[in-house]
């Protein structure tokens, strides 16, 4: 899914505290942390849920890949109007 913001923290390894990325237009994303970081991967998109709802990582020492989430659209009942 493209556009997703996939917001990271960083678990006081002494890295650069939080950010962001966007997924692109076939939903990869890729972050850059240091060598043996710690830290959570959250997405969020406005009407969408997602799962999980987060992935932690523990003293990464090489590329993760295959780490997915799948999204469910929110479907937000419409007021209804009575006369």
């Amino acid at each position: 899914m493209a556009a997703v913001t996939l917001n990271w923290t960083d678990n006081g390894q002494g890295g650069a505290g939080a950010g962001s990325v966007l997924s692109d237009g076939s939903g990869n994303y890729s972050i850059t942390v240091s060598y043996n970081w710690t830290g959570t991967l959250a997405p969020t998109l406005m009407g969408y849920a997602f799962t999980p709802t987060n992935i932690a990582f523990t003293n990464v020492l090489a590329n993760q890949t295959a780490q997915n989430f799948t999204a469910a659209a929110i479907l937000i009942p419409s007021p209804v109007m009575q006369e």
